[in-house]
C-alpha cells in the first residue's frame, strides 16, 4: 500500500468516525430568517422536527412516537408548505403565501432562534430568553 494509499483511507476514516460518533452533527438551531421547506427537518440525537409534506410539523422520538405536532395537516401541499422562524420571533407554517399556523410571539425585530434540544423540547429563544416551547421534555429520570 503507498504513501497516499494509507493517507487516503485515514481521511475516510475520520470522516466516517466523525460522521457516525456525533448523533448531533445534524442541524438541530432554525436561526431568524431561515425556514424549512416541505421534508426538511431539524434533528438532535433520537428527536426529529420535520415539516412535512402534508403541511403538518411534526416532533418524532425515534421517528415513530408522535411526541407534538401544529395539527395543520391538509393546509397546503407539498410545493408550498414552509415553516420560517421570522426576525420578529414569531414561528409561522405558510402554505404558498397564507400563513395556517403560528405561534403567535411576534416582538421586536431582533436575534430569535428556534432550538431542538436532546430533552426533546423545542424552544424559540430570543434576547430575554425563552419566549415559547413545545413543552416535550422527556424524562430520563423515574420518579420514587
Amino acid at each position: 500500500m503507498g504513501k497516499n494509499s494509507v493517507l487516503r483511507a485515514a481521511i475516510v476514516g475520520v470522516v466516517v468516525l466523525i460522521t457516525f460518533a456525533n448523533p448531533c452533527s445534524a442541524k438541530s438551531r432554525l436561526n431568524s430568517g431561515e425556514s424549512l421547506s416541505a421534508g426538511q427537518s431539524l434533528q438532535y440525537a433520537q428527536y426529529i422536527f420535520v415539516m412535512q409534506g402534508d403541511c403538518n410539523l411534526v416532533l418524532y422520538e425515534n421517528t415513530v412516537k408522535v411526541l407534538w405536532a401544529s395539527g395543520t395537516n391538509g393546509k397546503g401541499g407539498a410545493a408550498s408548505c414552509v415553516l420560517r422562524m421570522q426576525e420578529d420571533g414569531n414561528l409561522v407554517i405558510y402554505a404558498a403565501t397564507t400563513p395556517v399556523w403560528s405561534t403567535k410571539t411576534s416582538r421586536a425585530f431582533a436575534s430569535y432562534f428556534l432550538n431542538l434540544q436532546g430533552d426533546g423540547n423545542v424552544v424559540i429563544y430570543g434576547p430575554s430568553g425563552a419566549i415559547w416551547a413545545t413543552n416535550t421534555v422527556q424524562n430520563k429520570k423515574k420518579l420514587l
